[in-house]
């Protein structure tokens, strides 16, 4: 609770001083302050210095500092798109988060928008999902700005921005074994149980569904293609293709699609069977 004295004058002259118990969660808000784990508006950042087109970095509004970096490949002159690059951050008040690969794409596009002695001028824009470690929630974003390029050398940055969006939605991880993983192929199946887990709350049980596919050139069947979700798990029978004498390994991916509430994630895992 916090003790709030208001002062009112009143008629006369006379002043009025009343004292009022609040709840401190009301005290708070109303100050501005956010609850762990909620953002209300989007944090953003400025580019400082690129060292390619599409790696650069940034200062964040509030303190902080982020870096983006998307592998491009090409000519001087074309337009590019980019992909399997990485974000890493910190937020203001936060610890540093470096994303894991394959989070950062875009665009890098060649326009005449500016007349520069920096030579070519990009066109940068990219969109980026991490999870940040600090709670384990996902954070999505973007960057946007032009480059100046001249002899494959970035020396003109204009307009960098790059925007965090917090949000409320978990993380989760997916997990997934057969059993048996290994067996003679006789119209045998194997049963493949997948697991959901909540990353931000030990407590929480992600509902919703789970897709069966399988990578590569082996194949097979899946019963049933899609399973949901019951206290986090959820199973099918596959049934490999017949083949020749020999034995064959198969990829089997489970993907989690995700919920307004978690993030979608997949995870895969091999089995070999045997045809005699």
């Amino acid at each position: 609770m916090a003790d709030i004295t208001v002062s009112m004058t009143l008629g006369r002259g006379k002043v009025k001083v009343q004292s009022y118990l609040v709840p401190l969660f009301v005290c708070c808000l109303a100050a501005g302050m956010l609850l762990p784990g909620v953002s209300a508006t989007a944090i953003k950042g400025t580019a400082t210095k690129c060292t390619g087109l599409a790696s650069c970095s940034y200062t964040i509004s509030g303190g902080g500092s982020a870096s983006a970096s998307g592998g491009i490949g090409g000519y001087v002159g074309q337009n590019f798109t980019f992909s399997g690059g990485f974000v890493s951050y910190q937020l203001p008040g936060e610890a540093l988060v470096t994303s894991a690969n394959g989070v950062y794409s875009g665009t890098a596009i060649n326009t005449k928008v500016f007349t520069s002695t920096a030579g070519l001028i990009y066109k940068l824009t990219g969109t980026f999902t991490t999870v940040d470690a600090n709670n384990n929630k996902i954070v999505k974003g973007s960057t946007s700005g032009y480059v100046g390029i001249k002899g494959h050398s970035v020396i003109t940055l204009l307009n960098g921005t790059i925007v965090f969006n917090p949000t409320n939605i978990d993380a989760t991880v997916t997990s997934v074994t057969c059993n048996p993983s290994n067996f003679v192929f006789a119209g045998n199946s194997t049963t493949c149980t997948v697991t959901v887990t909540d990353l931000a709350s030990a407590s929480s049980i992600p509902t919703g569904t789970v897709a069966f596919s399988i990578a590569g050139f082996n194949s097979g069947t899946f019963k049933p293609l899609q399973c949901k979700l019951s206290s986090g798990s959820c199973s099918t029978q596959f049934t490999p293709s017949a083949a020749d004498s020999g034995t064959y390994a198969y990829t089997i991916i489970a993907s989690y699609k995700g919920t307004g509430a978690y993030y979608k994630s997949s995870a895969s895992t091999t089995v070999t069977a045997t045809f005699t």
